[in-house]
């Protein structure tokens, strides 16, 4: 019974000491946005606008909560706004972070590395990328030609809006000349010898 006693201590000790020295061991890069991105589940490319509220930030301004306003790649390049909020690159790397400016494309659900893992990977666009192993920097084009898609027009904020047709509608347009036709056929005929 003791040594029974003896066993099941040391399996619980070795239990509660070998996460420690995973984890402290666990230093690995962060996953390639160009390897990640053809299989990814989910792309987005975006401006980070805003640190979320109560959110810690690094030294450098730095956070991994955080709102990226953009749109979604793989959904018919749909507008969207999301918060990131402590997204993992992969289980053996730290989280994405980013500050406010930044602009940056994530792709979420991913594949990389031998063997292959799910990993979340990000890539910078604009602004510097924090100095870690693995961090890409690229381009819009660039991820577009990745995915064999052709990117979308870009749209520069407060672009005013294609100029449209007349205002005026046809019917009043129409209405508008009979009139004056007909103003002027009362002229025509008060002007007439008689």
């Amino acid at each position: 019974m003791r040594r029974s006693l003896v066993i099941l201590g040391v399996l619980v000790a070795s239990l509660l000491v070998a996460p420690s020295v995973a984890l402290g061991e666990c230093d690995g890069p962060f996953p390639s946005f160009e390897h990640a991105a053809p299989n990814a589940r989910r792309i987005v490319i975006g401006q980070v606008i805003a640190t979320l509220p109560g959110a810690e930030a690094l030294e450098d301004g730095r956070t991994s909560e955080f709102v990226l306003r953009g749109w979604s790649v793989l959904e018919d390049d749909r507008p969207v706004e999301i918060d990131v909020r402590d997204l993992q690159s992969q289980p053996c790397a730290g989280y994405i972070v980013a500050r406010p400016g930044d602009r940056i494309a994530i792709a979420f659900e991913g594949r990389d590395f031998v063997p292959a893992q799910v990993v979340n990977a990000v890539a910078w666009l604009q602004g510097d990328p924090p100095p870690f192993a693995g961090i890409e920097s690229t381009t819009i084009a660039a991820i577009y030609a990745r995915l064999g898609r052709v990117p979308p027009v870009p749209v520069a904020p407060g672009a005013a809006a294609p100029a449209a047709g007349p205002s005026i509608e046809w019917p009043i347009l129409v209405l508008l000349v009979l009139a004056a036709a007909t103003a002027l056929g009362v002229i025509v005929l008060r002007r007439r010898p008689r």
